[in-house]
């Protein structure tokens, strides 16, 4: 009875066994067919491909953006320089020849124009020169004119033509030397300017190389300041500026000037702005 059941039991479980294969190999085959239709995709990711029209409707999806216009501009920058008011020009008009203050035409603070006479000198024995060597000059030509009208009839020898030609030129270069320094004693303003000193006055005597006076040109006028070396690339003449004096006035102009050699005790660099100043009411030498 034993062997019996135990036959069946066998037969029974080898039935069993023989299903579960079965079973397996069925639920490989699924997953064969689940693969080959598609279902996955070539990256690993899962769900179902977008038809043609899917893909276009979602393409033309409109997204908002927010738009600004902008225009760009340079945009220069700008510092602070401590500097000062200076004229322009400043000269120190001296004689040319000695003698005495005669007349002053012109006033301290006065506005001159070139060639104004600021200084004039006593011609003395100046005139008498003049006189003589305009003379001197009426002879040398006639007896020039005598000798070489004599040379060409053969009635003098070629030499003394010669001679009498050189005293004529002699006796004129005589009188320009006079002209000149009859012309001297009128000490004149060299440019449009300002007649701000004089240290003389009528009655003193001046020797070559004496200052008559100090003219001034204050117009334009220049703003002066001195630049750090890591700095001044950044300027270039022509650019516009703004001065504001310690007295209230503001003045604007134009860079003039840019040194290209360093102060050598500072290492700074002079610049220089030059402003409009017709009415004359600023001054030199003022901090801005």
């Amino acid at each position: 009875m034993f062997d019996r059941l135990k036959n069946t039991t066998i037969k029974t479980t080898g039935g069993r066994l023989h299903r579960s294969h079965m079973i397996a190999i069925g639920i490989a085959i699924a997953i064969a067919l689940w693969f080959a239709t598609g279902v996955f995709t070539g990256n690993g990711s899962s769900g179902p491909e977008l038809t043609a029209a899917e893909q276009d409707a979602a393409n033309s999806v409109a997204v908002r953006v927010r738009v600004m216009e902008s225009n760009a501009t340079l945009r220069r920058g700008s510092f602070i320089i401590r500097g000062r008011t200076e004229a322009k020009r400043a000269v120190d008009v001296r004689a040319e020849t000695q003698g005495t203050v005669a007349k002053l035409p012109v006033e301290k603070g006065e506005r001159v124009v070139k060639g104004d006479v600021l200084c004039e000198l006593a011609l003395n024995a100046r005139s008498a020169q003049l006189a003589e060597a305009q003379a001197l000059v009426t002879q040398r030509r006639l007896e020039h004119d005598a000798s070489r009208q004599l040379a060409e009839k053969g009635y003098r020898a070629p030499t003394v033509a010669a001679g009498s030609k050189a005293a004529y030129d002699a006796a004129q270069a005589r009188l320009k030397q006079m002209e000149v320094e009859v012309g001297q004693t009128k000490i004149r303003a060299p440019f449009d300017g300002v007649f701000d000193g004089r240290p003389v006055e009528v009655g003193d005597y001046m020797r070559v190389g004496d200052v008559c006076g100090l003219v001034v040109e204050l117009n334009p006028l220049l703003i002066v300041g001195q630049v750090a070396e890591d700095r001044v690339a950044s300027l270039q003449i022509g650019e516009p500026g703004t001065a504001r004096l310690v007295t209230g006035e503001t003045a604007e102009g134009k860079i003039s000037f840019v040194a290209k050699t360093a102060d050598p005790a500072t290492r700074t660099f002079r610049v220089e702005l030059e402003v409009p100043n017709e009415d004359l009411s600023k001054r030199s030498g003022v901090t801005a």
